[in-house]
């Protein structure tokens, strides 16, 4: 194993594991008015003095309440925008009322009402992202941390987002046809209990969509056909086993693909919450790997090859720093580059090189190796952690000629 390969080794081996809490409770939606009501609880909380429990702007708290449901907290409220544009930010002040009080268990009921769009006539060119309550007239989309669908609490000493949980919810829906939450199999009902004990981010997708299953795996409102989802699940099995073996690590379980459109006319992009891969396009998304145009189906196999590896990295190993996304990126981006170039052939990594223009910058280094690049960005980066301009050619360039 080279150099850089094992670094990636101590770097996954290295990951420490912290009290997650718990969600209980259910939640009622209509993805046809917009309108969520959630009724939580919050448990296995961990002791924290300084905190923030983040919810959506758009909710409106009837109460923040006593485990034991007998009693009302009172509550005060923050406003960060460097912190998150979407939530904010609440905690319980303490009888001085100069410190906080956190209790091991909270309940929280809450209401909110979000625009539905549905006709793109009056859509806006641009107006959605990641962190976005979107309801786009058939289904709702509300990624878990970002969003603050849910309550994620905050350390603000150590910069740490709770936003993985165990949980035990119902959620209904009488206007939809299928709901899934991430980390539970999908549903085709308009009310289910979805259960999971190890922590996860939860994703909220339900609507009037249709899902398939094959090889193991979930696809989500794709309209994939059957031979398509076949080639699908073929080739994310086939780059799961390269990451495998290349790390010594079994990958975990099966991803889950789910497609959906934007409530904006311009808007487009994919991101990735294991075991669920988002595309949020009006395009033909996960069906851009069975276009007739190569270069489409080079560049979905290779953004595939990313966002697998973000399991290793953003899911198995996270990085609580003001480095960590660019870490995860950058180790995520290393792993896809080794795996285009050793399964999708040279002509594709050197395309893909090209494209994310690695290879002016490197004519000025052209001696620079793969592993040395790596070993120097991840040992040596105080040294360059003043030089943005540099931060693309160390991270991403890690995969020079030799």
């Amino acid at each position: 194993m080279d150099k850089s390969l094992f670094l990636l080794l101590l770097l996954i081996s290295s990951q420490v594991f912290s009290q997650a809490p718990k969600l209980t409770g259910n939640i009622n939606i209509s993805v046809k008015t917009g309108v969520i009501d959630a009724n939580f609880k919050l448990e296995n909380i961990p002791k924290i003095k300084n905190y923030l429990i983040y919810l959506n702007t758009g909710f409106n708290i009837q109460y923040l309440r006593s485990e034991a449901n007998t009693f009302n907290y009172a509550t005060r409220k923050e406003y960060n925008p460097d912190l998150t544009d979407e939530s904010f930010g609440y905690y319980l002040p303490d009888d001085t009322g100069k410190a906080k009080f956190l209790p091991s268990a909270l309940r929280f009921k809450y209401t909110g009402k979000f625009p539905v769009i549905a006709d793109k006539k009056k859509a806006s060119d641009r107006g959605d992202w990641k962190g976005n309550i979107a309801f786009n007239g058939k289904t709702i989309r509300a990624d878990g941390l970002q969003t603050g669908w849910y309550p994620v609490l905050y350390d603000v000493d150590t910069d740490k987002k709770y936003h993985m949980m165990a949980h035990d919810i119902v959620v209904k829906c009488e206007d939809c046809r299928s709901i899934y939450v991430n980390g539970s199999e999908p549903i085709s009902a308009q009310e289910g209990r979805f259960k999971r004990d190890e922590p996860v981010e939860l994703i909220l997708f339900a609507g009037d969509y249709d899902f398939a299953q094959e090889s193991g795996s979930f696809y989500l409102n794709t309209e994939l056909s059957p031979m398509e989802l076949k080639t699908l699940g073929k080739i994310s099995s086939e780059f799961k086993r390269y990451y495998e073996s290349k790390l010594s690590l079994a990958y975990g379980e099966n991803i889950v693909y789910v497609h959906t459109t934007p409530v904006s006319l311009e808007n487009a992009w994919l991101f990735v919450s294991f075991p669920a891969i988002v595309n949020i396009s009006h395009k033909k998304g996960f069906k851009e790997l069975f276009n007739e145009d190569e270069e489409d189906k080079a560049w979905f196999k290779q953004f595939l090859a990313h966002e697998l590896a973000h399991y290793y990295f953003g899911t198995y190993r996270k990085f609580n720093s003001a480095l960590g996304d660019m870490f995860t990126e950058s180790f995520a981006e290393y792993l896809s580059l080794k795996l285009s170039r050793d399964l999708l052939g040279e002509q594709a990594y050197e395309k893909n090189i090209d494209k994310n223009g690695l290879e002016s910058m490197l004519r000025h280094s052209p001696q620079c190796r793969a592993s040395n690049l790596l070993w120097i960005t991840v040992i040596e980066i105080p040294t360059f952690i003043f030089m943005p301009h540099l931060y693309g050619w160390l991270l991403n360039g890690s995969l020079v000629k030799r």
